[in-house]
């Protein structure tokens, strides 16, 4: 279970890979998130990591949310 899933987008697009780094054994993403002045930043398998570039559909589970201030 994932506190954050990515699909690739599919027409109900609601963000966009902007950047991706490996942290470790993760892959750091950056999502620009239509509505966000913020991008939204993502720790997620490598295999299971988008390109940058690609349009995905986020979807949230807000208990396993950890927050920090910007």
């Amino acid at each position: 279970h994932h506190s954050v899933e990515l699909r690739h987008g599919n027409g109900a697009t609601v963000g966009n890979i902007l950047a991706r780094h490996f942290q470790g054994d993760l892959v750091q993403l950056t999502i620009a998130i239509q509505g966000l002045e913020t991008p939204l930043m993502s720790l997620v398998d490598p295999d299971e990591a988008p390109d940058v570039g690609d349009a995905v559909d986020v979807t949230i589970e807000p208990s396993g949310v950890i927050a920090f201030r910007a």
